[in-house]
């Protein structure tokens, strides 16, 4: 195992880091906290990342409304990866007063595989912690405010694929 660990530090050091300084990339992504929708990425420096993401679902029952933000610092860059570890907000609202309003704070790691300098793939796990407001959700009946704090460990915790201009 430390060998591995020891040739992809090397490997890492070796190649040249994906640097997408100053890009505007548009895509599909998904916060832990369960925002999925138009993500906007820009890369504001070669450590740094911010991208909001804005959803938007309508049903028989309910409109729903979504935003998350995120910025992300680069921990580790290869030719065609980068690791990212962030912070990040999440809202939802569907319009309803009698239903909960959701928010969501994320620290998620997100290792981002480049296809070419266009396109790229990630997918996320971290921490996720989550606040409702006391409301009336017809499926689980009344209840009060509460926390969740979940370790997203499951294979989509969060994905997307982003277009780079």
């Amino acid at each position: 195992m430390k060998k591995f660990l020891v040739a992809m530090a090397l490997t890492a050091s070796l190649a040249g880091a994906k640097d997408m300084t100053g890009r505007l990339g548009l895509g599909s992504s998904t916060t832990l906290g369960g925002v999925t929708g138009l993500a906007i990425q820009y890369q504001v420096s070669k450590l740094m990342t911010v991208e909001p993401i804005l959803g938007f679902h309508m049903d028989d029952n309910a409109t729903i409304f979504s935003l998350g933000l995120t910025g992300f610092l680069n921990l580790a860059d290869m030719e065609n990866a980068n690791l990212l570890v962030g912070l990040g907000l999440s809202l939802e609202n569907n319009g309803d007063l009698d239903n909960p309003m959701r928010m969501a704070v994320s620290i998620p790691i997100r290792p981002v595989v480049f296809f070419n300098d266009r396109i790229s793939a990630h997918l996320s796990t971290g921490l996720n912690i989550e606040f409702m407001q006391a409301g009336n959700d017809p499926a689980v009946g009344d209840f009060e405010n509460q926390t969740i704090i979940d370790l997203e460990g499951h294979l989509f915790g969060g994905a997307g694929m982003t277009f780079y201009f």
